[in-house]
Order: structure tokens, then sequence, then C-alpha cells
């Protein structure tokens, strides 16, 4: 090289297999005497995290893929792990924890005991004051499929009550 020349190596070598080098240090060497340059580099490798949510991209030799909890559509999803550490090239299946809470009511906002949700394939059914609480371990996304009656046990008692004394009263009358 000339005397006052710049040499500057390349900023990526790609390797293949999911693997290059980035980030040269140095980045410009100035050529004003004769010298032995070295050149390090940092690795990078292509990684694919999928679960609920998917992310892929160049990540460091060494560094951590933070995993976040997420919500959508209701169900919380949790992921199984923390993070995911970079090795090498890799393709990552993440498993999670699904969870969904909700309270069920009627018609007349009484609570509603009939009430079931359907989630990742498991079906989760509300305990007597209508809550429901699901909880299942998923690689996906769930959708949820609610069913419960427009009219809970409790407003069916009471419209049979008040049906019956209703009657009872109107049979008393008719008496007389």
């Amino acid at each position: 090289f000339r005397p006052g020349a710049i040499i500057t190596p390349p900023p990526v070598i790609e390797l293949g297999n999911g693997t290059r080098l980035v980030d040269p240090n140095p980045q410009n060497v100035v050529v004003d005497a004769p010298k032995d340059v070295s050149v390090s580099y940092r690795r990078q490798y292509w990684v694919s995290v999928e679960g609920v949510e998917r992310w892929e991209g160049w990540a460091y030799e060494g560094s951590a893929i933070r995993l976040n909890e997420t919500v959508v559509g209701g169900v919380r999803y949790t992921p199984k792990t923390q993070y995911v550490e970079v090795r090498g090239p890799a393709a990552v299946k993440v498993n999670y924890t699904a969870s969904l809470y909700r309270e069920f009511r009627d018609a007349l906002g009484l609570p509603n005991p009939t009430a079931s949700v359907e989630l990742c394939g498991r079906r989760f059914t509300a305990d007597t004051a209508g809550r429901l609480y699901a909880t299942v371990e998923t690689d996906r996304e769930c959708q949820p499929k609610f069913e419960a009656w427009p009219l809970s046990p409790y407003t069916l008692a009471i419209l049979a009550a008040v049906t019956g004394a209703t009657v009872a009263i109107a049979a008393r009358r008719a008496r007389k």
C-alpha cells in the first residue's frame, strides 16, 4: 500500500450456515509506516425464536434474547424460560403458560356458573360464583371459545319462585 492509504476491513464477513463476523476493530488503518495489522471481529449467529410471538435476526455470540410476557385476546402468555442464550445458529421453539381469568354474569347481572371456555384444546368451567381461571401450557397462540347460558341457574330459580308465588296468589284470588 502507498503511504497515506487508508485500509478499511470489510464491515461484515459472511461465513455461511447462519454465522457472520461484524464490527471490525480497527475500522480503518492509515498506512504511515510498515506495520503488521491484526483485525478482530465479533461473531453473530442467525437465531429464530418461535412461539406465541416470533423473533428472528442476527444476535451476538454469548448474548441473551429476552422473552417477554404478552397478552393476546385477553389471554396472558408467560414464557416458560426467561431468555434464549445465543451459542450458535438456532431455531428455538418456546413453550408458554397461557392463562385466562374472567367473571361471567347473566343477562340480569347474577353470577353464571354455567360458563365455560375452551383454551388450547382444553375445557375449563366456572365456579359457583361465575369465576373462571384457565391455565395451560402451549407453544402457540390460542383463541378462547366461550359458552354460557343467557340466564344462570340463580336467575332461573328466582324466576321460578316468582312465577310460583304469582300462580299461588292468583289461585287464592280465584277461590275467593
